[in-house]
């Protein structure tokens, strides 16, 4: 009750202080998609729309101080003209002049190379290897101090160095994984790919305030509190979209039944021509000829055109295949003999059989089908590939067929799971994050409300971690964080989510917990596991944890108030150990 009152002193004697003079706010002017002025001086962006929302809810009246660039701004936050920065990661280099709010907004950074570069799976093995940074960064701050062996080229937009990039006049670039997707489709630089990433350089966006007016931290702190997973998630979407989508060649499919045309019609007047009579035979020898001429020209030129084309071919007829390109039968891996008249079901996955077969029925019913889908196939060497079909219908032999396009997505499949897999998961621990913890806590309290069953919350926060870090360095430290995911994970059903939400916090989601003893049991085995000694890198760690529980509906009906809950319990018994 005093903190909440303390709080709410805070955010009227702030607002209080303020209401005469805005605060001054200085932004990146080029930074899309996360903040950028417009034209107009408007701005917008990612952290635009999240700044605004906190300023709103904390009652922070703010005026943008426009410049230039990102360096004119670092430079009119240290001299005092402007009050904040809006978004940009902490650092101790900004300390000097700034206290930092909680962070607001979280973003994996990625290594964006050129699609034929290899695997990077630690930075510290590649030598002497140019990256491209926008100057005045915190990741070109950092990338100087952990790799000094690196050749960093100095970039002055976010642009520029994808630019550089995709040129070859650097190897790589380091960027948050949202601004890579956006930039690569905005700028179609789809010769670029993720080529690994470094997890503890993920962005932590936050809200940096000269030290005079530290006033206003913890009233910025109160507005960000309010924020919702789903909000940011909404706000992001809005200007980013993650998938990357091609058009389907019609081009290709029109003429393709141009050719299937011209064949035809030229197959009829060839056939009435030798029904004649042999008056005029002269004549009729020449015409022939000409008509035999243009037969093969047209023949000759649908081969070509399909014989030579990048995407699958494959024309299919009562669930069959009539025809195929050379292409197909690369996609497959079988001979052009093995698949002569071969049933669609050899290699298509079970899975997708049913899509597919009721789709090529539709197509060559003439009813509506859907017009490009995705469908896995099963190789000759038994290997999954993810292709992509679009069609037309076409009359083969005098029967109704289908003439369908295979893509092969197979990479961009993949590449989406793995972005999918980065939004949702701790890069370091692999256990979920916040934003997939309070998914599955959100629809556990959705079914608990549906049935009247309980669950509990438990927040687990590592006692002296920093001094183990700080005494054996970071790689240790990771390695710890890693060994504690891993013996809580042990503890735990296969119902049960333990996600990494903090440096060395944790929070265990358990949906089958029937009594609040079910969930404090768990949360004494967490604390007795952890207090076991860790071996790592030759060296016997001791560590404890406290551990805080909540239990629904007693602590709380709502994800907050069960999150605030189980953080309290926390520390208080956190401070019953000091």
């Amino acid at each position: 009750m005093k903190k909440a009152w303390l709080a709410l002193f805070l955010t009227l004697f702030s607002n209080t202080l303020y209401a005469k003079e805005p605060l001054r706010v200085c932004v990146d002017p080029d930074w899309t998609p996360y903040e950028t002025l417009s034209s107009g001086g408007e701005f917008v962006g990612i952290g635009a729309d999240l700044f605004a929302l906190v300023a709103k809810r904390a009652g922070v009246v703010y005026t943008i101080v426009p410049t230039k660039d990102w360096e004119e701004s670092i430079a009119f936050s240290k001299e005092g003209k402007c009050d904040a920065l809006a978004f940009l990661n902490q650092t101790p280099a900004r300390e000097e002049w700034l206290v930092f709010t909680e962070p607001y907004f979280t973003d994996p950074n990625v290594i964006i190379t050129r699609e034929s570069h290899e695997y990077i799976s630690n930075l510290s093995e590649f030598w002497d290897l140019r990256i491209a940074l926008p100057s005045g960064t915190s990741i070109e701050e950092r990338v100087r101090q952990d790799f000094p062996h690196l050749v960093i080229i100095p970039a002055t937009s976010e642009k520029e160095a994808f630019a550089l990039v995709a040129s070859g006049e650097a190897d790589m670039t380091l960027r948050s994984l949202m601004l890579a997707v956006y930039t690569i489709k905005k700028e179609g630089w789809f010769n670029l790919k993720v080529a690994g990433e470094v997890p503890q350089y993920t962005n932590q966006f936050r809200i940096g305030l000269r030290k005079d007016h530290a006033a206003l931290k913890e009233t910025l702190n109160q507005g960000i509190s309010t924020l919702k997973p789903q909000e940011v998630r909404e706000i992001a979407n809005k200007h980013v979209a993650i998938i990357v989508e091609g058009k389907p060649d019609y081009g290709l499919v029109f003429r393709v039944l141009v050719g299937f045309g011209v064949v035809f019609g030229f197959g009829l007047l060839w056939l009435g021509v030798q029904r004649r009579t042999n008056a005029r035979l002269a004549q009729q020898l020449e015409e022939q000829r000409k008509i035999e001429a243009a037969l093969r020209e047209s023949q000759e030129g649908y081969r070509v055109l399909i014989e030579g084309a990048r995407e699958g071919v494959v024309v299919t007829q009562s669930e069959k295949v009539m025809y195929c390109n050379p292409s197909f039968l690369e996609l497959v891996g079988y001979t052009k003999e093995e698949v002569e008249n071969m049933s669609i079901h050899t290699y298509l996955h079970p899975e997708d059989k049913g899509r597919a077969a009721q789709n090529h029925h539709r197509r060559i019913a003439g009813e509506e089908v859907e017009q490009r889908y995705p469908v896995r196939f099963i190789t000759k060497q038994q290997e999954t590939i993810w292709v992509e079909i679009s069609g037309a219908r076409i009359m083969w032999k005098g029967e109704p067929a289908a003439l369908n396009f295979l893509v092969d997505i197979t990479e961009r499949v993949k590449k989406e799971a793995f972005m999918r897999h980065m939004a949702q998961y701790d890069q370091l621990t692999g256990l979920p994050n916040r934003w997939l913890l309070d998914e599955r806590l959100d629809d556990t309290l959705r079914l608990s409300r549906r049935t009247g069953d309980s669950f509990g919350v438990i927040f687990v926060d590592l006692n002296r971690f920093k001094p183990i870090n700080d005494t054996y360095g970071h790689e240790v430290g990771d390695a710890l964080l890693v060994a504690v995911a891993k013996r809580i994970k042990a503890l735990l059903r296969e119902s049960d989510t333990v996600a990494r939400v903090g440096g060395d916090e944790y929070v265990v989601l358990l949906p089958l917990a029937a009594r609040p003893e079910d969930a404090l049991l768990v949360a004494q085995k967490i604390e007795k596991a952890i207090e076991k000694p860790f071996v790592l890198s030759g060296h016997s760690l001791k560590i404890s944890c406290s551990a805080g529980v909540a239990f629904y509906p007693l602590h709380g009906k709502t994800r907050m108030e069960l999150y605030r809950h189980a953080d309290r319990a926390m520390y208080d018994q956190k401070h019953s150990r000091n």
